[in-house]
């Protein structure tokens, strides 16, 4: 076996990735065969292994040896997800591309020695809180929520009446504490990032509890009774399931032992808007653990939209209206995903249309801040307004002047057909979408200055600012470089290595490893290759391991050299 691509993968794979050893696949027996070590190298002799497709429409499991070692059946050739988990450690993920013959020898895939979070809870009298109840909630590096509280151990009770929860998965875990008399409280966040030992949170002191009491009126200001609201936690991933309760007939509810921070109040409108879509209202605050709180929803409303321009008022024009966040509005998700943007989930709309005055009423909306689109012959034009909710009019005026615009290919000269176009300026934004010439035509930009954005699949992104009354315009895309890269394994003679062993490494400590093997030409291709430097190591029995950079941002293939073993 290679001795010294050990060395060369522990100086360039980031922690949790592993390194690369190397034995040849029987061709006789088809699967995924590989074994298992703790960080110190030595065996794991229990677990379970996994290997799940990407639309998890094939899932297939299998048991370590006492040797540590596995085998797993695919049932299907392509990139697949490869899980272990061990009792005591963190689970173990990497990337799998199974070729067409279903057969692959892996390297040893060794498993972080685990990390923990200990804390010492006391309520408001500085009492220690004995075996407090820890709701957890964790996140893998791949933002898939991982198995529940009892797979990551149970808690630990100290001397000294603190506590130890783990081993904690790489990623990020939620914790709250749940007892009875007690505020469900959320704890700080833990995030593990393959590092080892335990992460003190200090002593935490768990308030009484803030009461909520919440009334709901309609739009009359009338008390709704029997009527479901529910209140969540705003932070994200929490291991806090929301909770509903119903009016009373003076249309109130009351929530206790609401902790320190910050939540949702929301309750849905009593009819769909327009018949067509339920909306939701709300309120957000927030409350230090003590004492009272009171909210007041309204859950009726009424909104008319007066749509005119200089000519005057636009008949028959789509409009759309969508509740944004503030005070009154509908309630936005956010879903956290280890070392990645959050992803904000939009709220849902409701449309309708003007009628020969540019008059549009919608019913059953939330009063507040919305934004509203109205479609235009060649663009759609868009602004913010404040809704008083009781269906007084509200006017948006599109002002005249529009903007000629092409998107071509830098590259080619070409047209971008489908290329997404937005103009902002003025409190306004105006989006359209490129025909099959890459022209946009762009109305009711007005007579302010701003800055169109162009967006298109496979080129990157480009802004570029306009005057007043700008002349037809010009943007030209640069492809932006494949995600796909292939790399070529050869010897030092210049012939192609086959079953060569290859590792994608992760970018970072919340991505995930890619293992391949070499076809008959030395040849592997790795797809969704992160932009940036992607390291690439590779060994094949008989020859001495190594390493190289893909270049950044280029798709160019390359090429990776072994030189023979020479004992």
């Amino acid at each position: 076996m290679l001795k010294g691509l050990g060395a060369v993968a522990a100086a360039v794979v980031l922690a949790g990735s592993g390194t690369v050893a190397r034995s040849q696949p029987d061709a006789a027996v088809i699967g995924i065969r590989g074994s298992t070590a703790n960080h110190e190298g030595t065996p794991l002799p229990a677990g379970t292994v996994t290997l799940r497709s990407p639309d998890h429409r094939s899932v297939v499991t299998a048991s370590l040896d006492p040797s540590g070692r596995f085998q797993i059946v695919p049932t299907a050739a392509g990139r697949q997800r490869l899980t272990i988990v061990v009792p005591g450690y963190a689970p173990r993920l990497a990337d799998v591309i199974v070729p067409a013959s279903r057969t692959i020898a892996l390297p040893a895939l060794l498993l972080e020695a685990p990390a923990y979070f200990r804390a010492r809870f006391v309520n408001s009298d500085g009492e220690v809180i004995v075996s407090p109840v820890i709701r957890r909630r964790s996140i893998g590096v791949d933002g898939v929520a991982l198995a529940g509280p009892d797979a990551d151990g149970f808690p630990r009770v100290d001397t000294d009446g603190g506590i130890t929860i783990g081993p904690v998965p790489a990623g990020v875990t939620a914790m709250a504490l749940d007892m009875p008399g007690l505020a469900q409280t959320r704890l700080p966040d833990v995030t593990v990032r393959g590092e080892d030992g335990v992460i003190d949170g200090g002593t935490i002191v768990i308030q009484p509890g803030t009461v909520l009491r919440v009334a709901i009126v309609d739009g009359d200001g009338a008390p709704v009774a029997n009527y479901p609201v529910a209140v969540e936690d705003m932070l994200p991933n929490s291991p806090l399931a929301a909770r509903t309760a119903r009016t009373d007939q003076e249309g109130r509810a009351m929530f206790e032992r609401l902790g320190a921070g910050r939540y949702r109040v929301s309750a849905s409108m009593l009819d769909r808007c327009n018949g067509r879509l339920a909306l939701s209202t709300g309120q957000q605050l927030r409350v230090n653990g003590t004492g009272q709180a009171a909210a007041r929803i309204t859950v009726g409303g009424r909104a008319a939209l007066r749509v005119t321009s200089p000519q005057g008022p636009l008949a028959g024009r789509t409009v759309s209206l969508t509740p944004e966040p503030g005070e009154h509005a509908v309630i936005t998700r956010t879903i956290a995903m280890p070392g990645r943007p959050p992803i904000i989930l939009a709220p849902p709309g409701c449309s309708g249309s003007t009628d020969g005055d540019g008059r549009a009423t919608f019913t059953h909306v939330p009063r507040g801040a919305a934004l509203v689109a109205v479609r235009l012959h060649n663009s759609t034009f868009e602004h913010r307004v404040s809704l008083p909710g009781d269906g007084s009019d509200v006017t948006i005026e599109v002002p005249d002047g529009f903007i000629q615009l092409r998107v071509i290919d830098a590259s080619t000269g070409r047209p971008v057909p489908r290329a997404a176009v937005a103009w902002s300026g003025g409190g306004s934004r105006v989006s359209a979408t490129a025909t099959g010439s890459g022209d946009a035509l762009l109305e009711g930009v007005g007579e302010s200055p701003g800055s169109i954005a162009v967006t298109a699949p496979g080129f990157g992104d480009a802004e570029v600012k306009v005057p007043a009354l700008a002349p037809p315009i010009e943007v030209a895309l640069t492809p932006a470089p494949s995600s796909d890269r292939r790399v070529r394994v050869v010897s030092d003679t210049g012939e192609p290595i086959a079953q060569a062993i290859l590792l994608l490494a992760p970018a970072t400590a919340f991505d995930v490893g890619v293992y391949a093997a070499s076809d008959e030409n030395g040849v592997v291709g790795f797809t969704n290759v992160p932009r940036g430097v992607a390291r690439v190591v590779a060994e094949a029995e008989g020859f001495v391991g190594a390493a190289l950079n893909l270049r950044a941002n280029s798709d160019a293939p390359a090429t990776l050299t072994l030189t023979r073993r020479k004992d």
